[in-house]
């Protein structure tokens, strides 16, 4: 098998409060994509976070688990499709810093469909990880970070994007 080598492309670190991360004019010369996330979330209100590709917000298909640590433990099991790859819900601005891995595979094949892997966990050992297909057959150029409400992603915020040669 050969060693995978992973090239940093792009770093975003957020100097004032923001909405919307994104990383575009995405060489299509890796075979893979690595996004990790640092985030520190701004106090406004019932906000989540998710990616998209190429600004489209049709058909993310997925299937997660999650695990919510602290005094009360919740585990299950989830599925469906959404506008967007969710990676933490409407309690993202109430734990505190976190991180985000995203795996993205075979995103310059603009014939197949795109699996992404990410797994995300806060503070209070809350985690989810979730496998999404993004039933579009593009090659992906631009990935988006964004929350639905302004000025979420907080100073110190950190995004790195990451290609993968030789999977």
């Amino acid at each position: 098998m050969p060693t995978a080598t992973y090239d940093k492309i792009q770093t975003h670190t957020v100097t004032s409060a923001q909405d919307t991360i994104t990383f575009s004019s995405i060489p299509q010369t890796y075979t893979d994509l690595v996004l990790v996330c640092h985030v520190v979330p701004v106090n406004n209100g019932a906000a989540y976070l998710g990616i998209r590709f190429n600004n489209s917000t049709d058909s993310y298909v997925f299937g997660g688990n999650y695990w919510t640590g602290g005094s009360s433990t919740t585990r299950g099991v989830y599925g469906g499709s959404d506008s967007q790859i969710e990676i933490i819900g409407n309690q993202f601005q109430s734990f505190g810093a976190f991180t985000v891995n995203c795996d993205i595979f075979d995103y310059a094949d603009a014939s197949i469909y795109k699996t992404a892997i990410t797994h995300s966990r806060t503070v209070d050992n809350t985690s989810r990880s979730l496998a999404t297909t993004w039933t579009i057959a593009q090659a992906i150029s631009t990935i988006t970070i964004k929350t639905n409400i302004a000025a979420c992603i907080g100073v110190g915020s950190m995004f790195t994007l990451y290609g993968i040669l030789r999977a």
